[in-house]
């Protein structure tokens, strides 16, 4: 641990010694099970938490509710959050601020990926890194083979959702079939694909380089013509 997070942990601590009527241990354990339901695979080595806002005088009497922490603070290592507390009719909320060391395992690219590439095995690794902050959602195994780059990615760069959207079941320019019900009439014809879409997906599609037509992706050869 850095000198700098131990005397902040310090502070915390010392902070701590008159926060017996806040029962610490409740609040700590509904913290970590927020952080484990963002990140399951986070390893939490300390956690430490510090009150914000002072206590009503009967706050034994007080019930714990329900805790908030802002998704803002879920990608940062420190922040705030509350919590709400019950005595029969009467509520009050308790601000607290938190220090957390952990560590996450994330997809980084191993080499530079050029916007379009499948994001597999073979241009990421899995690395365990110190949690610092986290812009946008990490992405876990399933992703991996399942989607292509949105844009270029760096080498070393941690891999997020933001970064990659499906492999389309159609890409621009396949020519696929096409099929229009009007009045009971139904016909079938090709067309040429103008945008990439995956299955439920509506596209643009041309017939005969020149009608264009809104179709609904059916399949990954097929699509409805809806106008």
């Amino acid at each position: 641990m850095s000198f700098i997070l131990r005397v902040f942990a310090l502070s915390l601590i010392l902070t701590n010694l008159y926060a017996s009527p806040y029962k610490s241990d409740r609040v700590r354990y509904s913290l970590i099970k927020k952080f484990q339901q963002t990140y399951p695979n986070m390893t939490i080595l300390h956690l430490f938490i510090s009150p914000l806002s002072s206590p009503p005088r009967d706050f034994s009497s007080y019930k714990m509710e329900a805790i908030y922490i802002p998704q803002t603070s879920l990608r940062n290592y420190k922040g705030t959050f509350s919590i709400i507390y019950t005595n029969g009719t009467k509520e009050r909320k308790l601000y607290y601020r938190y220090l957390l060391d952990a560590r996450l395992p994330l997809y980084k690219a191993t080499q530079a990926i050029r916007r379009g590439e499948i994001v597999d095995e073979g241009v990421v690794d899995l690395e365990d890194v110190k949690f610092d902050h986290i812009r946008y959602n990490p992405i876990n195994s399933y992703y991996l083979g399942r989607y292509i780059a949105k844009r270029y990615i760096p080498v070393d760069s941690i891999i997020t959702t933001k970064d990659l959207k499906l492999i389309p079941d159609i890409k621009r320019g396949d020519i696929i079939g096409a099929t229009l019900y009007d009045s009971g009439i139904v016909a079938n014809f090709s067309v040429k694909a103008l945008q990439d879409g995956i299955v439920g997906e509506v596209i643009r599609v041309r017939k005969d380089h020149k009608k264009t037509f809104k179709a609904k992706i059916i399949s990954k050869s097929q699509v409805e013509i809806l106008e």
